[in-house]
């Protein structure tokens, strides 16, 4: 359910971006950044 609901999320972030002039780009490869444990990287939005 949560992956779910982050999709909704990156959703509604992308379409305020792009209504607002900005074209965005959606990243799926890992960076590397070191997180807490239990954090899992989902996905990097670029403007």
């Amino acid at each position: 359910m949560q992956k779910i609901d982050i999709g909704i999320a990156m959703y509604h972030f992308a379409n305020v971006m792009e209504s607002g002039g900005r074209s965005v780009s959606l990243k799926i490869d890992d960076p590397g950044l070191k997180t807490a444990e239990g954090t899992v990287y989902v996905s990097t939005y670029e403007w």
